[in-house]
């Protein structure tokens, strides 16, 4: 793949299935389907829908068992490309020092691969989705771990499936005063409790990690839900993981660009 040529990248997620259309690095477009349900639509067409304009490189990084074949056979049928996917075996930017490398989410080191390359410099990438993640990157470009915690969602269908009164609510806002209902109580103890163990857990790798100052990343689909309840000083960037799959490919390839 040049720096140029049209990349089609798929992030699989626990919820859903993200895929961006890249120009070289640049994103150009996103389109999503539901990770449960890619079965009862036919790939083939969506493809063909959504992507009109063949792609000279197709690339996937999934967290979901036996996801990989049926887009490989999809993508191969309908522009007889054979489909990447992304290990920790790739160029993803960063050198993994854990014990067990192929035992991390590759989504979260294309997250800490592709934070790094934006940054440089000692960064901790804030994973807000089924999970909240949080992945540590030193200033040498070495990925040193991280931790996992419960997302918004996951905990508030937790709270009403596992209790017999508790409602699932929606974790879009909180009141901002002292909360008189339950919906309310658990709206707020929900987002801040959740903004309150990103800004401890942020502290607490950085301390462990020896960093005098670190840069700190917020992507996923509850960044905007989390971003006006951190202490912490951070920035958003979306689209993480697909970046970081554009970029992958671009080394592989030997783009300048990447």
């Amino acid at each position: 793949m040049t720096a140029t040529g049209r990349l089609l990248a798929f992030d699989v997620g626990n919820t859903r299935i993200k895929a961006g259309v890249f120009e070289g690095l640049e994103l150009r477009r996103v389109f999503t389907l539901e990770t449960g349900g890619y079965a009862d639509v036919s790939l083939d067409d969506v493809l063909r829908e959504e992507v009109p304009d063949p792609p000279s490189v197709v690339i996937l990084g999934s967290v979901v068992r036996d996801v990989s074949g049926v887009f490989a056979s999809s993508v191969n049928r309908v522009w007889s490309i054979e489909l990447i996917e992304a290990t920790p075996e790739l160029p993803l930017g960063l050198r993994v020092d854990v014990p067990d490398p192929m035992s991390v989410g590759i989504d979260r080191l294309l997250l800490a691969g592709e934070a790094f390359a934006l940054t440089g410099k000692p960064t901790i990438v804030v994973g807000t989705g089924t999970a909240i993640t949080l992945d540590v990157v030193g200033g040498d470009g070495v990925y040193r771990g991280g931790t996992i915690s419960a997302g918004l969602g996951l905990s508030a269908w937790a709270l009403a499936e596992r209790t017999s009164l508790l409602p699932e609510v929606s974790t879009d806002s909180e009141p901002g005063t002292v909360p008189q209902t339950t919906e309310a109580n658990l709206q707020t103890g929900l987002l801040i409790g959740a903004a309150g163990s990103v800004d401890r857990l942020v502290h607490e790798m950085a301390s462990r990690a020896g960093f005098n100052q670190v840069d700190v990343i917020l992507t996923g689909g509850d960044a905007a839900r989390l971003t006006g309840h951190l202490k912490t000083p951070h920035r958003i960037v979306i689209d993480l993981v697909l970046k970081g799959l554009a970029r992958t490919a671009a080394r592989m390839f030997g783009s300048a660009d990447s």
